[in-house]
Parts: C-alpha cells; structure tokens; sequence
C-alpha cells in the first residue's frame, strides 16, 4: 500500500492553490439573438406546416447549446380550451431535420415521441419542472381534493381565444456536440414539421381542435473570435483542414406488430458504424384504451400484472402501501448476429429497469436518477434499453453494425394488445466541417 501511495502524483489541495484559473481573452463579444423563419410567419394544420429557419453570418460562430425554438400557440376556438398532450414544446413537431453547410446531420422522425422518451421520461423531476416551465407545465401536483401527487409536471390549458408563448430545447446531436460552429463556412438550417392535431393536443369533444402557431424564431448565442484567432481557423480551413465534431445521432424507426402474438422479433433495418445503444418503446392498439396517447404513453407489452396494483391504487385514500406486485412472464434480449446482450434474457422488471439505467448513464450516480417510480415504469412509462457501448461512457468504444450481422429485438410473452414497437438507436457520428462545407460520417 505504502509504495502505491508513494507513486502516486502529488498537488497542491485546493485552499492552498492560488492561481488564476484559466480564461479566455480571444471572446470578443457574445449576443443574444433571434432568427426568423424564411418559409412562413405563421403555421397551421390547413395552412403551412414547415417552419424552417437558417443561421447565417459573415464572421462569428454558433454556440449550439444555447439553442431554442419558440413560437406563440393560439386557441382559435371561442368556447373550449385546447389542452397539450405534453409538458414540452416538442410535442407540436413530429420531424426535426438539422443541416450544416448543406448536409444533413440529424433527421428524427416521431420527433414528438422521441423528445418525449429522452427529454421527459428518462431526466430528473427537475430537470422536467424548469424545462416545462418554458413550455405548457402546469404543477406536479393534483388539483382534485384527495388524490395522489403526479412523479410529473402535468400540462396546462390555453383559454378559449387565448395564446401563449413557450420555448423548447431542441432534441438534437448538434446542440449535445458543445462545440462552436463557424457559420461563415457552414450555414445551420433548422426545419420543423408540424404534428397532427391528435398527437400535439387533446382532440375529444371538450377542448379546442382549432389551433395555429405564430411569432416563431430560434434564439441562440452569436460569438465573436479576436481576429488573429480568428484567422488561424479560416487559413487552416483554407489551406484543406478540417473541424471535426463528434455528435449523437438519434433515430427513430417504426416496427408493426400483430396484435395478440405473445412472441416477436423485430429486425432493425439501419446499421451505424457506431451503435451506442438501443431502446424499445410499445404502441397500444387504438382501441384498447380511451387514456392511451401515442406521443406520451409507453405501455407495458403485459398489462395484467397491474390488476393488483390498480386495486390498491384506487382502494381506501388512494394508498400505494398496498400494491401487490408481480414479474410477469415478459422476456426481453437484444441480438447481434450471435452475440447477446445480456447473454440470458432478462425477465424480472429490476433487471429492465437497471438495464436501462445503465443505457442512459445513470447507473452508478448518486445525484442524477431516472424520475421513475415502480408504478409509473409499470403504467405508462415502460422503456427497454441496452447499452452497446464496450466501454460504458466512451461512443467510440461502441459496436460496429455495418459488418453484416442482423440486429434483432426478440420478445417473449407479450399479453398485451400491442400493435407496433418503436425502436430508438443513439449512434456517435463524426461532422467534417471544411472549408467547401460539411461532411457526415455515421
């Protein structure tokens, strides 16, 4: 132990540390602005549905975290509300599409429901309180005397003829990338389109089906470099360097099932040269119940396990002391040509849950948690994910899908009325910023 300690580097503890830390006197200026659509001012399900919006400038360069998009929703109904599935903004778009320089870099389709599974479902309670107060959150809290407080942000209402204005973090590898973007070389184009009013709002008898958005931009962070700085990137660029930037790739794909299989293997038909992971969410059949919702429900595939749980939920002062819980007969595993992950099935919702945990970086944190409870990830908030990465936190460590193998999802004693299974991939993908343009390498 003594010769461990004694090879160890030494420094000073930070009390008797009195450097100045490092900064950076090349940031000339930094400004807060707004960028306008080009396609339309104003969009609506009858009218314009794309809203696309380009970053441009001569010399200063995009900082991509501090991206937002907001808009004005109106309630054009004079009578009844218009209620929002979803806490998030996000809900409203069911594609997002991000170009730079002409490539295109992130194209999510089901943009609604993805931004739903990573930006709600799989972050902190608070995390979603400070990010739904830009959007449509009301309270965590139940209005009705005596019930249960939701584990979530609950979505308000706009009033009849009434409007307001929120603002969304984008879902999308660039803004993850951290890196600045020169966009004098390489023009940023964001293009949004809109959801069908079933999936962004409540469309029953008792609210507002009558809707548009207008007032919409992207705020961000324009920098300014010192001129020297400045043109030691353009010469380098000139002279045929490259800007390289690892970002996430975040894709989404539909898979039908047949209703009432309790087996099923769904083949993955898009290979990344870097798989990071993989998530399964389930689609209810329509008419198996009148609450389900496509963009914020994620069923469980054996719903009968909650019965005892429903009982108890709904018995004396809504008490959860009770709940009688169960592991069904649901198997879930992950194949890649041979190779299994894990190598026996899991089967118990713990080894789920926990494989999930692990997939979204949370499995050995402390502070940081998934706002699941075992009710809410047994109801509406069932996700499957498995981590690919060799090295658990490293992208480039992950696995290689482009060699040939199938990628499968196999399931086993499915009871539910299932009718379809979206499958989430993360990959890490390389952007190649030249001085001709942009280049994607996934």
């Amino acid at each position: 132990m003594d010769s461990y300690i004694a090879a160890a580097p030494s420094s000073l503890i930070s009390q008797l540390d009195y450097t100045i830390k490092s900064y950076a006197p090349y940031v000339v200026q930094r400004r807060s602005v707004r960028m306008y659509p080009s396609s339309a001012s104003s969009f609506s399900q009858n009218g314009v549905r794309i809203c696309r919006v380009t970053l441009a400038s001569e010399g200063e360069w995009l900082d991509p975290s501090t991206l937002r998009f907001q808009m004005t929703v109106n309630n054009t109904d004079a009578a009844k509300p218009l209620q929002p599935v979803s806490t998030s903004a996000n809900c409203c778009w069911n594609r997002l599409r991000i170009l730079v320089g002409g490539t295109v870099v992130d194209d999510v389709l089901y943009y609604n429901r993805t931004a739903e599974l990573f930006q709600n479902k799989l972050e902190p309670l608070e995390f979603q309180s400070s990010e739904g107060l830009l959007g449509f959150a009301c309270t965590q809290f139940s209005e009705r005397a005596g019930a249960l407080p939701s584990r979530h942000p609950t979505p308000c209402m706009i009033a009849p003829n009434g409007s307001l204005t929120v603002m969304s973090r984008l879902l999308c590898g660039l803004i993850r990338a951290d890196k600045l973007i020169p966009l004098r070389v390489c023009p940023v184009t964001i293009e949004l389109t809109m959801a069908d009013a079933n999936e962004a709002f409540v469309g029953d008898d008792n609210h507002s089906k009558s809707y548009s958005f207008n007032n919409a931009c992207v705020l961000c962070d324009m920098i300014t470099l010192d001129a020297n700085v400045q043109n030691s990137y353009m010469q380098s660029l000139l002279a045929g360097h490259a800007l390289a930037v690892s970002i996430p790739q975040y894709i989404t794909i539909y898979n039908p099932m047949t209703p009432g299989a309790s087996l099923a293997s769904i083949v993955v038909q898009r290979a990344l040269t870097r798989l990071c992971a993989v998530y399964a969410t389930f689609d209810m059949v329509p008419s198996a119940t009148s609450s389900w919702h496509e963009v914020t429900e994620f069923a469980p595939p054996n719903p009968e396990i909650l019965d005892s749980c429903t009982r108890a939920v709904n018995g004396i002062n809504g008490s959860f002391t009770n709940m009688v819980l169960e592991d069904g007969s649901f198997q879930f595993q992950l194949q890649l040509g041979s190779k299994m992950f894990p190598e026996q099935a899991m089967s118990s919702f713990a080894e789920m849950f926990e494989s999930l945990r692990k997939a979204a970086g949370v499995h050995n944190q402390d502070i940081k948690s998934l706002s699941l409870d075992r009710w809410d990830y047994m109801s509406n908030s069932f996700i499957l994910g498995v981590d690919l990465e060799r090295n658990l936190g490293d992208p480039f460590s992950a696995i290689n899908t482009r060699s040939g193998d199938v990628l499968r999802l196999n399931f086993k004693g499915i009871t539910g009325d299932v009718g379809g299974c979206y499958v989430h991939l993360i990959g890490s993908a390389i952007l190649e910023i030249r001085e001709a343009g942009s280049f994607l390498f996934d």
